[in-house]
């Protein structure tokens, strides 16, 4: 679950910028040469225990059989990942290479795995048939293959066998607590969790549209197998970025979301999707910052290839709590189990940000765009670099073209727009924009907060913190990174700022 990056005037400056410490300068920024080194030396890392399971391959004679397949490859991934010695690629960037024309030389490169696991699936009626091949990248061998023969009812037990296998191949050491994991097993019903990876797949595209529909399919999941937890998590997942993307108010969509992970919790508390959900529950809902870094750290330690759990984790360590050098670890963590994603590729792009560093930031954001055009979250990281270095009319061009493929968010992309002009110095063309655009907080995805920003650019100090205390009793999860935000760097020098910090209890 990946949080996503509010599309406008989001940045990520942890700390104030230091006393006497012009722009031009902050800018520039500090070259950083020790992360870009450890970045480069993370590229050239390639370690046998750095796995990516391909997606199967459905080879049955009904083209419909293909979720079996992709069920297969979902389970393992799932399954080798709770082993502590392993790193194993999460789905959202292995399932990139379904019917891919790519070799497995280059499909490794891009991952910087030493090992693939590939195969394929055949299903007749009852019958199952399941070849699979583990290869060494490094030294161009087979280490393993297999294949089996089962009826249907017994794919379960040939996924955990599997496992088994690659693991022994692998001469993994199994740490305590590892074959319990690789044994448990969330639900023997074939179609709960085909519907489970159809939630999650339009999940992962962070529209208002998709996430709404993802409801749909966890809760059918649910029906076809209420013991299973992770539709639960699932549902959970999509109500609070609903609320966090401004779909939803928190008092529509938080409720919603605790009762689907109280649930998930309830059937498997040691579940490390269900903890990392809670921790993004305790930080965006309760602001109950301890007990959301205990919730992470819960989830990690359940599951350290859980790159979710990285991802929201380096969110709260940077952009709430300013601790910024365990926030770049921990995102750079997730990157490197989910190298392929849009969203941790923009929010280690932010994390940059907070260091000053625009060209490495820009890198990620760029990066983040290359593996998915349409991602707003990318034009939106591009769009603050593009004020950040003075280049407002094509901040204003990217917000265009995100409107162009968000029109759900025209209002909100408007008052970013009224934003930049005022930051340029533009105070008329942003007052002329503005009162065009101008509604009701909280409505038409606008929330205080944008307006806190708007009258913090045109000067109206009082107006911003007056904002500022409605998104507070809003509950508005923006403020979650209220902190981080550069937009509002005027309000920094104002006492009303470190005392409203403090009642965020962020300071």
């Amino acid at each position: 679950m990946v949080k996503a990056k509010r599309i406008i005037l989001k940045a990520a400056l942890l700390k104030p910028v230091e006393e006497g410490l012009g722009i031009k300068r902050w800018l520039r920024g500090p070259k950083h040469k020790d992360d870009a080194a450890k970045e480069r030396a993370s590229e050239l890392s390639t370690s046998r225990d750095r796995v990516a399971i391909l997606p199967f391959v459905n080879i049955s004679p009904d083209p419909m059989d293909e979720y079996f397949a992709d069920g297969m490859t979902e389970e393992l991934i799932s399954t080798l990942s709770k082993v502590h010695r392993l790193k194993v690629i999460s789905r959202t960037s292995i399932m990139r290479y379904k019917q891919t024309a790519k070799s497995v030389e280059e499909i490794a490169k891009e991952l910087n795995v030493g090992s693939i696991l590939e195969g394929s699936v055949r299903k007749a009626a009852n019958e199952l048939r399941i070849t699979v091949k583990l290869i060494d990248i490094q030294n161009d061998e087979h280490v393993w293959s297999q294949d089996y023969e089962r009826k249907v009812e017994n794919v379960f037990a040939v996924q955990k066998e599997i496992a088994h296998n690659v693991v022994e191949s692998l001469q993994v050491e199994l740490l305590p607590g590892d074959k319990r994991s690789i044994e448990k097993q969330g639900t023997k019903n074939i179609e709960a969790y085909e519907l489970y990876l159809k939630g999650r797949f339009l999940w992962n595209k962070r529209t208002k549209d998709s996430m709404t529909e993802a409801i749909e399919y966890f809760r059918a999941a649910t029906q076809k197998d209420p013991s299973f937890p992770l539709p639960h998590v699932g549902i959970a997942d999509c109500y609070s970025l609903l609320v966090i993307n401004a779909y939803l108010t928190a008092s529509e969509g938080y409720p919603k979301a605790e009762r689907a992970i109280a649930r998930a919790l309830e059937l498997d508390d040691s579940l490390a999707e269900a903890h990392a959900s809670l921790g993004l529950l305790k930080s965006d809902a309760d602001w109950d910052w301890p007990a959301a870094e205990r919730e992470y750290r819960k989830a990690i330690e359940l599951n350290p290839n859980y790159a979710t759990a990285h991802h929201w984790y380096s969110i709260l360590l940077g952009a709430t709590l300013g601790r910024v050098p365990e926030g770049i670890a921990e995102a750079q963590k997730s990157l490197e189990l989910d190298p392929l994603s849009p969203i941790i590729n923009v929010n280690l792009g932010d994390a940059y940000l907070t260091l000053g560093d625009l060209d490495l930031a820009e890198k990620h954001i760029r990066r983040s765009l290359e593996l998915d055009p349409s991602f707003p979250g990318g034009f939106g990281g591009l769009v603050l670099l593009a004020v950040l270095r003075g280049s407002y009319q094509e901040a204003i061009e990217l917000l265009e073209r995100v409107d162009s493929v968000q029109p759900l968010l025209h209002k909100k992309l408007k008052m970013g727009t009224a934003w930049i002009y005022a930051w340029s110095g533009n105070i008329e063309k942003a007052r002329q924009v503005f009162e065009e655009t101008a509604t009701v907080p909280g409505r038409n995805y606008i929330t205080a907060v944008d307006f806190a920003r708007y009258y913090c650019a045109v000067g109206n100090i009082d107006l911003a913190f007056e904002m500022l205390d409605r998104a507070f009793q809003n509950h508005d999860p923006e403020l979650c990174t209220i902190r981080s935000d550069l937009t509002l760097r005027a309000l920094y020098s104002d006492p009303r700022w470190t005392a409203f910090l403090r009642e965020m209890k962020i300071s």
